[in-house]
């Protein structure tokens, strides 16, 4: 019976010494998996252009929610191992605002957001920057430039005839003056070459042709926010002269805002209205309410989506697809 006895004492000492080799990591063993770190994210929410605080609007940031102080303040935590994760913006006085963010480790960020009123109208900003007015119910993407343009102007028509001095001259003019005011005071145009061939389908330019024959009925079209676009001017038909050039500088102005990004307005005095007098074509520049909602355009990434929903991915250049305004 002893001999029973210790052998089934030795049975359970074996039992439990296999146990433990099975299970070699213990507490503050360092084999042990580490504890993933806690990652801070410090945020603060602002109006776009104005940079005002955005205070009480509610912050998601994946399966987080906050709500941002009376300094547009607000902070996330968490030991989760993620790189990137996507920031949502809500609250009655701005547009919704969506973008991805990197938050692969503790960091500080600032958001903006587009506030209503104060100059802001959301049914404007679709017309002018998302084509609403012409194809009401489908906004396109955003399409805007990532950096400051050449202009080719050619010196020669479609037919190989030259371009007077003086329009080409006015042309130039028109085309530097105010450019900046189509990308909120970003950039304007880098510089304009003349010569007789053309750049259109390179990268990084915009380039000015002359119909000929005239075009029956229009006095100008362009491709929307193209690289390597072109803007046609048609300096051929007599009604859209002024001044001593055969095409207006309000017109070129006008073209321009649409090689830019834009679209047309139904609004008076827009330099992009649908229905420019003679007086705009001849010496219009874009209205106050134009460059303001430019520049709200030109604070987003190309492909931001309506409302304010920005791509998954950052996107260097507009759409494959080119949009031609004929004015």
């Amino acid at each position: 019976m002893r001999s029973l006895v210790v052998a089934a004492a030795l049975l359970v000492l074996v039992g439990c010494s296999r146990t433990k080799s099975s299970n070699p990591v213990e507490p503050g063993d360092p084999a042990a998996p580490a504890t993933p770190a806690l990652t801070i994210f410090d945020g603060r929410a602002i109006a776009t252009v104005t940079s005002e605080p955005i205070a009480n609007a509610t912050v998601v940031l994946g399966n987080l929610t906050t709500v941002s102080d009376a300094n547009g303040a607000f902070r996330f935590q968490w030991r989760d191992e993620v790189s990137v994760s996507r920031l949502e913006l809500s609250s009655p006085e701005i547009v919704p605002r969506s973008l991805v963010v990197s938050v692969g480790a503790s960091r500080t960020f600032t958001v903006d957001a587009i506030r209503l009123g104060n100059g802001f109208d959301l049914d404007y900003y679709r017309r002018f920057a998302r084509h609403g007015l012409e194809q009401p119910g489908n906004p396109t993407a955003l399409r805007r430039w990532t950096r400051a343009p050449r202009v080719y102007l050619k010196t020669v028509d479609e037919s190989g005839q030259p371009v007077d001095a003086e329009t080409l001259r006015q042309t130039e003019v028109a085309l530097t003056a105010d450019a900046s005011a189509w990308t909120g005071g970003r950039f304007g145009i880098q510089e304009v070459v003349r010569g007789g061939g053309t750049r259109e389908g390179i990268a990084g330019w915009i380039t000015i042709k002359w119909p000929s024959p005239a075009i029956s009925g229009i006095c100008a079209q362009a491709q929307v926010a193209v690289e390597g676009g072109w803007i046609e001017l048609n300096y051929l038909n007599p009604l859209c002269a002024c001044e001593g050039t055969r095409v207006g500088r309000g017109t070129v102005r006008h073209e321009l805002g649409h090689a830019m990004g834009f679209f047309h307005t139904d609004e008076p005095g827009d330099l992009l209205n649908t229905s420019l007098d003679r007086s705009m074509r001849c010496g219009g520049h874009p209205s106050a309410r134009e460059r303001f909602h430019a520049a709200i355009a030109y604070s987003r990434p190309v492909g931001n989506l309506d409302p304010d929903t920005d791509p998954g991915t950052t996107v260097q250049a507009a759409p494959a697809l080119p949009i031609v305004i004929v004015d």
